[in-house]
């Protein structure tokens, strides 16, 4: 008997342990104050395209390949994946496995760190394009907006160009909150996962300027347009990544939607 309730109490104090690891990160959230929006004004259109030149660095920063043993939603080597990219002309390829950086490969020319935050129910995730580090920090249930400000403001400096990823999947962000919400650079408008382009509306009707940005999101080169379907051409001054990413928070890029890496409409 008095073996079963140690047995007993270890189950509890493991069950309450656990407890507090999933919900103290409640208890650090802030509320916050959401003022009201303005819609853009002034006697100027902003032209992000002024003075580039012909060239551009063809682009997809949300890709997934095998990373913890297989655990996670990628299913091919690094090096393959890439090699599917080249062949399509892809000039960049920023692989984003969940809450790890890639190394460098040994053939890519252009590299930028970048990983896919986020381990939670409703997929409030994020692209740390130019991360360095890992932020493990995580709400892992529901979130209301005051918990998606947080997490933002905690990350929107830990990488340099920050990117709301998939908002449409399991309801992950509303086009109130989206509006609302301040800090993040871009909205991935078109992955396989969403298509956002009436949120991406909702949040420039706002007067919060956000770019938007799309990805594959690929997990299996082996599927069908998995890979070449969404990517961005990025008029960078050189392929420096400092260089790159000046270019994205200046929106000197173009969102791109087509078929195996090919431009119907370039």
């Amino acid at each position: 008997m008095k073996k079963f309730l140690r047995v007993l109490r270890l189950f509890g104090l493991t069950v309450s342990l656990l407890i507090l690891i999933l919900f103290f990160p409640y208890l650090l959230s802030p509320i916050y104050n959401f003022y009201s929006n303005h819609i853009f004004t002034g006697d100027k259109f902003y032209n992000p395209y002024s003075g580039i030149n012909s060239q551009y660095i063809k682009s997809n920063f949300h890709a997934h390949t095998k990373a913890f043993f297989g655990l996670t939603a990628g299913n091919d080597e690094p090096d393959s994946l890439w090699n599917a990219y080249k062949k399509l002309n892809y000039d960049l390829l920023s692989i984003s496995n969940y809450h790890s950086l890639t190394p460098r490969l040994f053939s890519q020319n252009i590299y930028i760190p970048n990983y896919e935050h986020g381990i939670n129910l409703f997929k409030n995730h994020f692209l740390m394009i130019g991360a360095r580090s890992i932020d493990y920090f995580n709400f892992f249930f529901y979130q209301t907006i005051h918990q998606k400000q947080f997490q933002i403001n905690r990350l929107k400096d830990k990488c340099k160009f920050l990117v709301i990823t998939h908002p449409k999947l399991r309801y992950a962000y509303s086009s109130h909150e989206l509006a609302n919400l301040n800090g993040y650079d871009a909205l991935e408008i078109y992955s396989r996962f969403s298509e956002a382009e009436d949120l991406w509306d909702s949040v420039l009707s706002s007067g919060r300027s956000v770019w938007g940005f799309n990805d594959d999101d690929s997990h299996d080169m082996s599927k069908y347009l998995e890979v070449g379907s969404y990517w961005n051409n990025i008029y960078s001054s050189s392929e420096k990544e400092d260089d790159i990413i000046s270019a994205l928070k200046l929106g000197r890029y173009i969102a791109v939607q087509g078929h195996m890496g090919f431009e119907d409409n370039f």
